[in-house]
């Protein structure tokens, strides 16, 4: 296993314990699932998701973050309902 395989392992727990975070807390709070837990999810996902398609040099990295970027930009583009 080299240094790369390491990171990409270290960057998918990352990601995996922070999902279970978020949904203990919204368990937790007793609340729905709204916009700022899905943004929170959005880039616990898609930041070591990059991380991980760059490491593994993956043939389509470029479609890939596109459509992660695309997701991200719509979950931070949308308004929650409140008033600003």
């Amino acid at each position: 296993m080299d240094i790369n395989d390491s990171l990409a392992v270290t960057l998918a727990v990352i990601m995996l314990i922070a999902v279970i975070g978020g949904v203990v807390s919204l368990v937790r709070a007793g609340t729905g699932l709204g916009w700022p837990l899905l943004r929170y999810f959005m880039l616990v996902i898609a930041l070591p998701l990059a991380g991980i398609l760059a490491l593994r040099d993956a043939t389509l990295t470029a479609g890939a973050l596109a459509i992660a970027g695309a997701a991200v930009g719509y979950v931070f583009g949308k308004r929650d309902g409140r008033e600003a």
